[in-house]
């Protein structure tokens, strides 16, 4: 064989190697919340702009976000369309719309992943799973209400760590059982307790702080 056809021909092979290989696939930030650091594609120096670059336009919306005991803050709500994607950003940065302070989701079920596991919807028993073992709860009725005040020790003290706060809810029917009267107030609930069990609470909010709360 000619030299000079030997080596068009493995230019020619070399090429479609080159082209047949797969490229690197970027960064998954996805529907992922690492606590401190970002929230899919939102960095702890990103602003609402990043999120409009990331998202679309449509995904990003300003509002005043609730803290609880009638104080809201200026935000964003992220995906307000899509229950299971919708989160809520504050901004350290008000005015520049940039810098987050805290994430917050809310309702019955999310998208989002959290290290451990840990998501909306989850009974008591399927978070002392993760938690490798029992935890405290602030009792019900008021702007607490629901919190993990300790994960006792467990899995979940050094996966969370003190940047996510869990909160366990109850729907209107349980809030209407006697036992709720038992596990009211801004104290400390054991969540093996049986008074808090027959209330089937589930995790219904998760704040995630960028900064120490």
């Amino acid at each position: 064989m000619d030299p000079r056809t030997a080596v068009g021909t493995m230019g020619c092979l070399l090429l479609l190697a080159v082209a047949s290989t797969p490229a690197a696939p970027p960064p998954d930030t996805g529907d992922v919340v690492v606590p401190g650091l970002r929230v899919g594609a939102l960095t702890r120096e990103g602003g609402e702009t990043d999120l409009v670059a990331a998202y679309g336009a449509a995904a990003v919306r300003a509002v005043d976000v609730e803290l609880g005991e009638g104080e809201s803050a200026a935000g964003t709500l992220l995906f307000p369309d899509d229950e299971r994607r919708r989160i809520e950003i504050v901004w350290a940065d008000a005015a520049g719309r940039r810098l987050p302070a805290q994430a917050t989701l809310r309702g019955a079920a999310t998208a989002w992943r959290l290290p451990g596991g840990v998501t909306l919807g989850l009974s008591l028993e399927q978070v002392e799973r993760l938690n490798d073992g029992g935890f405290e709860v602030a009792g019900f009725a008021w702007d607490g209400g629901g919190v993990v005040l300790s994960w006792h020790e467990g899995r979940l003290a050094e996966t969370l760590g003190p940047a996510v706060r869990v909160f366990f809810v109850t729907d209107e029917a349980a809030q209407q059982r006697p036992e709720f009267l038992e596990v009211q107030g801004d104290r400390p609930f054991a969540s093996d307790l049986p008074a808090l069990r027959a209330l089937a609470p589930k995790v219904g909010r998760i704040v995630v702080w960028f900064e120490q709360p």
